[in-house]
């Protein structure tokens, strides 16, 4: 979830997987999410700080919450360093 902390404005996201595949069998996935935060229209002064768990507090003059529930790992770093670890397995 990412959540705006000075307006209240939030955004979260479900997905549902279905194996159409005819065996039925199961699959192997792997979800990523990339979040990109340039508060205050820029992007060389914002930090960002762990709250615990999976949720970190970013911030520039403005503030922004983000919440990765369930996430079994997090990165932070320059642009577009996290961005190039991305891979798909091939």
């Amino acid at each position: 979830m990412i959540a705006d902390l000075a307006t209240g404005a939030s955004l979260s996201q479900t997905f549902v997987i279905n194996n159409i595949i005819p065996t039925g069998g199961s699959l192997g996935i792997d979800i990523f999410n990339y979040n990109d935060t340039d508060l205050d229209a820029s992007a060389g002064t914002d930090s960002a700080f762990s709250l615990g768990g999976t949720s970190m507090e970013i911030s520039e003059t403005s503030t922004s919450l983000y919440e990765g529930v369930g996430a079994a790992a997090y990165a932070v770093d320059t642009f577009p360093n996290v961005r190039n670890l991305f891979s798909h397995g091939q």
